[in-house]
């Protein structure tokens, strides 16, 4: 999406209240500070690139001008839309797969609310060099990745599938810990892996895997999702929370964005890289609006495995996307 470059004032207005029915009363970029320090816990698998705009949000006191602090939760990624749904966070950063939609399903009140970015970065399956030497690839592939055949990933591995000559039934999908993925792949106990920027770093530096698949153009695997607290009981927190966001995207995120030293050391430290390591990646492209293609290409695919989803017919994209909290807020 262009980025336009605004000229936002700094100063902050205090919030108006909402009738506590879910209703957000119409906001602009600019700060509009909660009458109270508000804390939310923002839940994660780990500290990954798609989760620059909040690391830069925070980092650069946008979150600070809406008076909101943030408490960061470590979760397992199976684990992060159960807790969501249970108010034991209120915002998960996540990589979208069944576990959501089957949360949905069953009644759980939680939507994603604003597409991660989207790029040619290191994300994608990361197939070892000694698969892909081989002559002859016909037969099975040990794929490994943490959720198994229930993620996002499943339709871009399907089209490297396709190229090959093989289909899912041929998939020997290894469900690990995202913190040992790229190890199983390092020492060779699975063909290929599922990588998020920036564990594929090492593969690409040293040669020992290439890049076969990943999403394509408008395609989001990633977002941040809501639950009732932010949804029904205090819409105006969460509104405030993505305006802090998008406002950090429109501000701070522009083109030549990885240019800004600050911006380079403040990544630097979310993710635990090197500065220059940050500084020689790709640049994201960030959005506002879901485009859920892709979503109802996946559930099509779950569909057919018959084990992973708890319903036969794929959810509409508003069901599982609530667009207000982007929708409420003007950009120009």
């Amino acid at each position: 999406m262009a980025i336009v470059a605004l000229s936002l004032s700094a100063c902050s207005v205090p919030a108006q209240e909402n009738g506590g029915d879910g209703t957000l009363v119409p906001s602009s970029l600019e700060p509009r500070a909660l009458p109270e320090r508000t804390v939310l816990k923002v839940s994660s698998a780990g500290s990954f690139e798609f989760m620059t705009a909040l690391y830069v949000a925070e980092a650069f006191g946008e979150l600070e001008k809406e008076n909101i602090t943030i408490e960061y939760v470590t979760l397992p990624s199976g684990d992060a839309i159960p807790a969501l749904g249970l108010g034991q966070v209120d915002v998960s950063c996540v990589g979208i797969a069944a576990t959501l939609f089957n949360a949905v399903a069953d009644g759980a009140d939680v939507r994603l609310v604003l597409p991660g970015p989207s790029s040619p970065n290191g994300d994608g399956l990361w197939v070892s060099t000694a698969y892909a030497e081989k002559p002859d690839k016909m037969g099975a592939i040990r794929i490994a990745n943490s959720q198994g055949r229930a993620w996002l990933g499943i339709v871009p591995v399907k089209r490297y599938l396709d190229d090959i000559g093989l289909n899912l039934d041929d998939v020997d999908f290894q469900t690990l810990p995202i913190a040992d993925i790229a190890t199983a792949l390092e020492l060779g106990s699975v063909d290929a892996a599922w990588l998020n920027s920036p564990a594929h770093l090492p593969f690409e530096e040293r040669g020992t895997a290439t890049r076969v698949a990943s999403y394509e153009g408008s395609e989001v695997a990633t977002g941040f999702a809501f639950g009732s607290r932010l949804l029904r009981e205090e819409p105006e927190v969460g509104q405030a929370f993505i305006r802090a966001l998008m406002r950090t995207v429109q501000t701070h995120l522009t083109t030549d964005y990885k240019s800004n030293p600050e911006i380079v050391a403040a990544l630097a430290k979310s993710l635990g890289l090197s500065e220059s390591q940050i500084a020689g990646g790709t640049e994201l492209d960030f959005a506002f609006e879901f485009e859920p293609t892709l979503q109802t290409a996946a559930q099509e695919i779950w569909i057919g495995f018959g084990d992973v989803l708890s319903y036969d017919e794929p959810l509409a994209p508003d069901a599982f996307i609530d667009p207000r909290f982007t929708q409420s807020i003007t950009v120009e």
